[in-house]
């Protein structure tokens, strides 16, 4: 798919996206059409789950599903309504409740399977807010049956699309009461080696107690052409931005407590260095970060392995170096699977976050559009 040729919805002229409209209701005497995408799931469940009522104490979820245009199953259509419906793989029933949402829809040269972890980046700079105001969640009792679509959103500003400006992006954003949650009905479809990763150094504490600790949030992005997100947890929150990099783990780790600071270790040899990647304030005692490490598409990369590091200035009691280093992880990359993804899922829990995480797999959610 070239994407050099696609243009964001974001880009196009209003009088653009006014024609495509236009025309596409002077050609729909019929009446609404209902389609069910990613195709193939009009009447049978997937195996997975998005959420669109929260667990969470904060009561705020976020879910963006990037839908492949060539498996939405429409051509050029006016979107005028949206529904989801009940996961039936979910193992608990769900209490039912009035959630605030906000929904957002764009089109993107981006694909789902090599998308970024950015809101922004998938958004656009003007997304078409298509919703705003209460969706009732129905309680739901049963579970391992096929569950009707039975939230529906009628879009306030229907969105016109052309399949020929690029792939789907619709943004779910929810503020609701701290529930147990209504999982959404998704497509799980696994095809990669996932990567892996392991710690090979232990971190230090900073002035707030803590130490830095990192993951990799998607293991399943870990593999030739994919984007590797680096997570740490436990910055200073105060601190505008952490320093990262990757490279080769040291043959031989340096402890520099000799320099001034205890019990920290240098572990990884630097490739390359991301030296100011902003800290998002969790709490008010630690903060989080993310960073992202594109893997060139190369097959021959598969079992590869790479480290990555972090440090933040910082003078807890006993430091005289004024730095604090993260645990050291080891990062193996696995597999691709299949070229070409349905969807892909961006998802967080922290409100005013622009970067999100991303579920494993080809996962999206379920979605019944309503077309003109």
């Amino acid at each position: 798919m070239n994407g050099e040729s696609m243009t964001r919805s974001a880009d196009t002229p209003a009088f653009l996206r006014a024609l495509v409209g236009g025309l596409v209701l002077l050609a729909s005497a019929q009446g609404q059409q209902q389609v069910v995408a990613p195709s193939g799931f009009g009447y049978r469940a997937g195996p997975g789950e998005g959420r669109i009522g929260t667990a969470f104490s904060s009561g705020y979820q976020r879910e963006l599903t990037l839908f492949d245009r060539q498996h939405l199953g429409f051509g050029v259509a006016v979107i005028e309504e949206l529904a989801w419906r009940h996961a039936s793989t979910a193992a608990q029933p769900s209490p039912g409740h009035t959630a605030q949402v906000v929904v957002r829809i764009a089109q993107t040269a981006q694909e789902p399977e090599s998308m970024g972890y950015r809101f922004s980046s998938l958004l656009g700079a003007s997304p078409v807010e298509v919703f705003r105001g209460p969706v009732v969640l129905p309680p739901v009792t049963a579970n391992g049956t096929l569950r009707p679509f039975d939230v529906v959103v009628p879009l306030s500003t229907p969105f016109a699309f052309d399949p020929a400006l690029g792939n789907l992006a619709i943004d779910v954003e929810v503020q609701s009461p701290f529930q147990a949650g209504w999982p959404r009905d998704a497509r799980d479809v696994r095809t990669r080696t996932a990567g892996a990763f392991r710690a090979i150094a232990q971190p230090c504490v900073n002035s707030a107690g803590f130490p830095m600790t990192q993951r990799v949030t998607a293991t399943d992005n870990c593999v030739p052409g994919g984007v590797v997100q680096t997570f740490v947890a436990g910055t200073i929150y105060t601190a505008p931005s952490v320093v990262t990099w990757v490279g080769v783990a040291s043959p031989s780790p340096f402890d520099l407590t000799s320099i001034g600071a205890p019990g920290c270790t240098f572990a990884v040899e630097p490739w390359a260095v991301l030296p100011a990647v902003p800290v998002f304030p969790a709490t008010t005692s630690f903060g989080y970060a993310w960073a992202e490490h594109p893997i060139p598409n190369l097959p021959q990369l598969s079992g590869v392995v790479f480290a990555s590091q972090w440090f933040e200035l910082d003078t807890p009691p006993g430091n005289t170096l004024g730095v604090v280093l993260s645990d050291a992880i080891e990062i193996t990359i696995g597999a691709p699977g299949a070229a070409d993804y349905a969807t892909k899922t961006l998802v967080t829990s922290l409100q005013g976050s622009d970067v999100g995480q991303q579920p494993p797999g080809d996962r999206g959610a379920i979605t019944r559009f309503g077309l003109r």
